[in-house]
């Protein structure tokens, strides 16, 4: 009898199948690396899915930003990481071949340090534990380091192209069901079934969100017991004379863990993107609002650039070097955080924190994410990336 009358209401019909077509929605706040993975997952499976980003990524002001990203699976930073690790190769794969765009170049890694490392302890346990292959290399090639280091060479490890992923993952998007509104979302909330995210001149509402929004993750997460620090990177990117451009054209990735400073890290970048080198210092930089962030760099981060090159390619041979910012969003443990925000019922989700080890995961993080969102299990242990473990 309420259906008949439901339907007898021209109004109430139209407010009828606005509900309905909300139900199926899923709503991402942020465009970046995770919520563009999340989209392409949640747009393949037909959600109705609506990311609202005020830029469009790629763009200088995200954690994407530096063309390149290195890719591994002798992970040291956690043991539970590498499972993640071999099912987001195998959606990069994936990713190339419904796109037909090359993602991924396979150069291999040396990973350098004292025989004490923790880093390198690190990296030979995953390796042992997970059958990955890792050789024990004798000191050679590009870098001079001391002589009682070891080296050790990774073979299925490489780069990934950033601009690339992101145009595989925009055009193997079902564009039926994803929407990019390129705005600023303000607040969220929930009421009663369904969620309500406002932007500057908009309201959307749908059944699920997800917060993906990097360095702006604290403007959405209010009391949650999330401690999240946004810092500035700084990446440099230094351009070789003729001469020195062959030999380095075919090197593999390198992490060197300089007992000092922390873990530096670089590649032997695509001409196509840049000829030359890309050096970075993997260790938090400035903690910085990221709405401040600005291209401006001072001497101490640029001296810990030439302090590596200086120590380890003393020999090197350059024209310039062109420096770099990106932004970090850094959590307590440097682990990710993927779970959904206490008291909403599982209708908001959280993946932030990624610590500028992110990017490699993306795929498998957008699978995970979009499962959680349309209330579909996954096979991972997440344990170590749930909230509670920030839990007094």
């Amino acid at each position: 009898m309420n259906l008949i009358r439901l339907l007898n209401s021209s109004l109430t019909l139209n407010l009828f199948l606005v509900v309905t077509v909300m139900e199926k929605c899923v709503i991402i706040i942020g465009g970046g690396s995770m919520g563009r993975a999340a989209a392409w997952f949640l747009s393949k499976a037909k959600v109705k899915t609506i990311m609202i980003d005020p830029l469009q990524a790629p763009h200088e002001n995200g954690s994407h930003s530096g063309y390149t990203r290195i890719i591994r699976k002798s992970y040291f930073e956690h043991l539970d990481y590498v499972p993640l690790l071999k099912r987001s190769y195998y959606w990069w794969r994936q990713l190339e071949s419904s796109s037909k765009i090359k993602i991924y170049t396979e150069t291999g890694i040396d990973y350098y340090g004292e025989k004490s490392s923790s880093i390198l302890k690190g990296i030979k346990y995953a390796s042992d534990k997970y059958g990955i292959p890792l050789f024990h290399k004798r000191q050679q090639g590009y870098f001079r380091t001391p002589g009682d280091w070891e080296q050790w060479f990774e073979p299925e490890a490489g780069y990934l192209n950033v601009q690339a992923a992101f145009e595989a993952f925009r055009v193997s998007s079902n564009s039926q069901y994803l929407t990019h509104i390129r705005e600023k979302a303000i607040s969220w909330k929930i009421i009663g079934d369904y969620v309500e995210v406002k932007t500057a001149s908009n309201t959307f509402t749908g059944e699920k969100i997800i917060i993906s929004s990097g360095a702006w993750t604290n403007n959405f997460i209010g009391d949650s017991p999330v401690s999240l620090r946004t810092t500035k990177q700084v990446l440099a990117f230094v351009h070789l004379t003729d001469e020195q451009t062959f030999p380095f054209a075919h090197m593999p990735c390198w992490f060197i863990h300089d007992p000092e400073k922390g873990m530096y890290y670089g590649f032997t970048m695509d001409q196509s993107i840049h000829q030359g080198l890309k050096i970075a210092l993997h260790m938090p930089g400035e903690s910085i609002n990221p709405n401040a962030l600005s291209d401006d760099i001072n001497f101490s981060e640029k001296n810990k650039i030439i302090y590596f090159m200086e120590t380890y390619l003393p020999e090197l041979k350059y024209t310039s070097i062109d420096y770099k910012v990106c932004l970090y969003t850094y959590s307590a443990d440097e682990n990710f955080i993927i779970d959904f925000l206490p008291q909403t019922d599982k209708k908001v989700i959280l993946s932030t924190g990624f610590s500028g080890h992110g990017f490699k995961f993306a795929p498998v993080i957008g699978e995970i994410i979009s499962k959680m969102a349309m209330n579909e299990s996954h096979d991972f242990n997440l344990g170590f990336l749930k909230l509670n473990r920030f839990a007094v």
